[in-house]
């Protein structure tokens, strides 16, 4: 995926390949070095922004298990060679029993510093139903775990 970046990408393609390298293993050790000490989230279901970083690491723990065949299917540089949006695609099952799952697309807009950390996440989530039931079961699983702020 980071064939595509300008050669002084250096510090994009370092951050690319070890958030994919996490996405895919689940290797929760390595998430936090991917991070500043302040990074800014915008989630797709809850309106008020967060800086809390314990709670965003816990919900890109718990989202790399509910969305399942997570792939990045693309990737496009913004206005600057630390800003990037990964498009992605997955599944989520649905918690009815019906034992149906629904098709989920979407976008993680990144903005890194020099250091090639992550200073901003936004991530936006498509068609409304997989949004929806994500939400649900990262509200039990949250519930479960006495996580708040969702």
């Amino acid at each position: 995926m980071t064939d595509k970046l300008p050669e002084n990408a250096t510090v994009v393609k370092q951050f690319i390949n070890a958030w994919v390298g996490f996405v895919h293993s689940k290797q929760f050790t390595k998430l936090s070095t991917l991070f500043a000490d302040k990074v800014t989230f915008y989630s797709p279901v809850v309106h008020t922004v967060t800086h809390d970083h314990a709670y965003i690491m816990q919900i890109m723990l718990h989202i790399v298990e509910i969305v399942e065949d997570f792939h990045y299917t693309g990737l496009t540089m913004c206005n600057s060679d630390n800003q990037l949006a990964m498009m992605f695609r997955g599944t989520v099952k649905k918690s009815d029993g019906s034992g149906g799952t629904l098709i989920v697309e979407g976008m993680d807009i990144v903005k890194l510093n020099e250091q090639g950390k992550m200073v901003e996440l936004r991530v936006m989530m498509r068609p409304m139903s997989a949004v929806v039931e994500s939400s649900k079961q990262m509200r039990a699983r949250f519930k479960k775990a006495k996580v708040s702020h969702l």
